[in-house]
């Protein structure tokens, strides 16, 4: 898990999750494949005893790398980097 620290609500937790990768090492040609990868979000609840899920994101690769970034959480999807912000319902 990551801290990730929102400047509005307070530190909350992440996760990445890569669901479904297959890996062939029979020969270099064959690629990984990716059904879906996800960044889970999650909260701090009762005293910071427990995770409350608040999202969860599908992503287009697999979540490599997670940190937090001027309020927002920069991601390393395969090889590309984005920013995120917290939205309502999931990241933005």
């Amino acid at each position: 898990m990551t801290r990730y620290l929102n400047k509005n609500t307070g530190i909350r937790k992440l996760n990445r999750i890569s669901g479904f990768l297959a890996f062939w090492f029979l020969t270099l040609s064959q690629p990984r494949s990716l059904t879906a990868g996800y960044i889970h979000i999650y909260q701090f609840v009762k005293d910071g005893k427990s995770l409350e899920l608040l999202h969860k994101t599908q992503v287009d690769g697999v979540p490599l790398a997670l940190c937090q970034f001027q309020g927002r959480l920069l991601a390393g999807i395969g090889s590309i980097l984005r920013l995120y912000d917290l939205g309502k319902r999931r990241l933005l």
